[in-house]
């Protein structure tokens, strides 16, 4: 018992000079009997670290059930530590104390109450309060444990250190490692739990960060040992492992997850968080970076090389444009461009079109038009047109259908012409309005409009002639041969001013046949042999209607003319009344034996008949009154086919008199001469 009070005096030496820290506390006129309803409260308060006891010398207080009537209450923090009445004494009746009581605060209250009356004189009470240290190292600290490893105490408080490896927290109790700051930026890599694979420290705060180079994303995988603590219910709330990848969270984890895990992002943490229990041993990580993909596809209606199941990031591939597919840049057009897949997922110079490639549109073409067949004016690849002739009058000079296509390379092209044009030349033959078998052009009949379409007008010399071409006129060489010609055509009357209306065609050059024999200006001509011009005009004729050219016919038994095979004569010549016609006539006659109109010349003047020459180049035909005559020279002795086509037999050549038999230049005799020379000539 001494040894306690040298305790207590040396504790309250060393402390005498700090306020409050002890003192004495007695009833309302102790020693004195306390009066009636008396009420007295002392507040005690000693610095943090500390607490408070109090001793009890004497107690003399009105007994009562529970403390009724009369008491000393001793509380703190709202907790009622003790409640004193009646009269208490030690048992030995020494000097020792009465009641002892102490707050485990630093806090302590002390209320004294007497109710109204007492029936009996007493004294009160007599309390002694000290401040007592706290010994937290071995006293629960508000419940736990002061100190997660080791703790020391001293006089108002005490410290706690940690083992080595641990640090020291913030709340300056719990003892934790470090764990956090680290950063991985290589692009595969590995991470565990601390100390793994031995068991990870309590109460500590893990966070690992992963930063990747844009372009690419974190994948995880764990490894098969996996241990962390789990709550009641297998519940993820005492140790907690969790990721987090941008606005995405995956777990908490306290079972090991299916690996892999895509974070699709290319920055994550790993948090790890521990609570103050468990014996685990935590778990590993490998991760490994995995690019971003990019699309399949640059651009639309294009490939790419090299050909690949996946794109990902910083793949470099050539794009091309699919056949008949083109990227307009600035006006400059490519097929090809390269591009690379870039670290947000997609494809540089995306933004690129290929677009199909444009032929323009198709040149126009002399008497004929392009026809879309497609969408009208689409002018882009695998579009088609169709070059037409203006029919009936036109036809296209080449085989096939005249189909173009726009091709990959922008050009249009036909399946027979390639990328050449076609051609309309002039239909030869075909008349709107055919002229009906009648007599002979003597007496003949007047031609209507579309009758003899190839008709051509020599207003000087009087003549005529047969279009044959658009730039060629087929007549006589001894009509051709003289200076000054004047043509018309498209016209059935020669009046002055019908020929106003008329379509006046000039020549450009004369070509007359190379055997042809030239007389003296004034002689009278007895050899009409190779009596045959072609003439080419400044200018191509216009066909239609009233203009259309005869055909030629070539060297072939079929178009031979034989006795008496009919065909058409047509002029301005002389009638029987001897008078120029000023309106188109016509007549149909047969073909004649030459001998036949040989025999009939000699007969009506036989010295100046022997003068004529007569030639396999030539042919005869008419009877008696059925004959063409002066001013009909060079026109067409006209023929039609059994394919209701009408050829140039022969041109009006000469003859002894009109209205009998007249020799007519046999034109199959020169077909290779008339083809070469226009051939030669066309574009001269």
């Amino acid at each position: 018992m001494w040894i306690f009070w040298v305790l207590l005096v040396l504790i309250t030496s060393a402390i005498c000079s700090v306020p409050n820290l002890h003192g004495e506390i007695q009833s309302p006129n102790y020693p004195q009997g306390y009066p009636d309803d008396a009420h007295q409260t002392w507040n005690i308060k000693v610095p943090e670290g500390f607490k408070i006891r109090i001793y009890f010398t004497h107690v003399d207080i009105e007994p009562s059930e529970n403390c009724e009537y009369d008491y000393v209450k001793i509380s703190a923090e709202e907790q009622q530590l003790d409640l004193i009445c009646g009269r208490l004494q030690t048992s030995s009746g020494g000097n020792s104390f009465i009641r002892v009581t102490e707050s485990p605060f630093n806090l302590m209250t002390v209320t004294f109450h007497s109710d109204f009356s007492n029936q009996e004189r007493f004294t009160g009470f007599m309390a002694y309060y000290i401040t007592v240290d706290i010994n937290e190292c071995e006293d629960s600290y508000n419940g736990e444990e002061a100190c997660t490893h080791y703790c020391s105490n001293y006089i108002g408080g005490f410290v706690c250190t940690c083992r080595p490896g641990y640090f020291l927290q913030e709340d300056r109790r719990t003892c934790g490692v470090n764990c956090s700051g680290d950063v991985y930026t290589e692009l595969a890599g590995v991470i565990t739990s601390p100390g793994y694979p031995e068991t990870y420290p309590e109460n500590s705060k893990c966070e690992y960060k992963v930063h990747l180079e844009d372009g690419y994303q974190v994948v995880l995988y764990f490894d098969d040992l996996f241990d962390v603590e789990k709550g009641e219910g297998a519940k993820c709330n005492q140790d907690i492992l969790k990721i987090e990848a941008g606005r995405t969270t995956f777990g908490p984890y306290c079972e090991k997850p299916v690996s892999p895990i895509e974070t699709r992002i290319n920055r994550i943490k790993i948090k790890f968080d521990t609570d103050g229990s468990g014996d685990n041993k935590g778990w590993k990580i490998r991760y490994k970076a995995s690019a971003r993909p990019c699309p399949m596809a640059v651009i639309p209606k294009s490939r790419m090389e090299p050909v690949r199941p996946k794109y990902v990031f910083k793949d470099a591939v050539k794009v091309t444009c699919n056949e008949g597919y083109e990227v307009d840049i600035n006006r400059l057009t490519i097929r090809s461009f390269k591009s690379e897949c870039l670290s947000n997922g997609t494809w540089s110079y995306s933004f690129y079109e290929c677009q199909p490639v444009d032929c323009t549109h198709p040149e126009m073409i002399e008497n004929g038009i392009p026809f879309y067949l497609t969408e009208s004016d689409v002018t882009t690849y695998e579009a088609r047109f169709q070059y037409l002739c203006e029919e009936p009058y036109y036809q296209m000079q080449e085989k096939g259908s005249g189909i173009y296509q726009c091709d990959a390379q922008g050009s249009w092209r036909n399946p027979d012409l390639g990328t050449a044009i076609p051609t309309c030349i002039p239909v030869c033959g075909n008349l709107s309005n055919p002229p009906q078998p009648i007599q002979r052009i003597i007496k003949g009949e007047f031609a209507e409009e579309g009758n003899f379409p190839w008709q051509v007008f020599f207003e000087v010399p009087r003549g005529g002639g047969a279009l044959i071409g658009e730039q060629w006129v087929l007549t006589a060489a001894h009509v051709a041969e003289q200076d000054g010609l004047i043509m018309y055509i498209g016209t059935i009357n020669v009046g002055r001013d019908a020929l106003k209306a008329a379509t006046e065609i000039k020549p450009e050059k004369v070509f007359l046949h190379p055997n042809y024999t030239n007389y003296p200006e004034g002689e009278k001509r007895y050899n009409y042999d190779n009596d045959i011009a072609l003439i080419k005009l400044k200018d191509k004729v216009k066909m239609g209607n009233r203009i259309s050219p005869i055909c030629i016919p070539n060297a072939t038994d079929d178009f031979d003319l034989q006795q008496g095979r009919l065909g058409f004569i047509s002029g301005w010549g002389r009638t029987e009344k001897g008078y120029l016609s000023q309106r188109l006539r016509y007549a149909e006659i047969p073909a004649e034996d030459i001998k036949t109109c040989k025999h009939h010349i000699f007969q009506k003047n036989e010295p100046e008949a022997k003068k004529f020459v007569f030639t396999d180049n030539m042919f005869c035909a008419g009877l008696k009154g059925m004959d063409s005559c002066q001013g009909d020279s060079g026109g067409a002795y006209a023929f039609k086919s059994d394919s209701n086509t009408y050829f140039v037999g022969g041109i009006v050549s000469w003859g002894v008199e009109c209205g009998s038999y007249g020799f007519y230049t046999k034109v199959n005799k020169y077909i290779d001469w008339l083809s070469k020379t226009i051939t030669e000539n066309s574009n001269a």
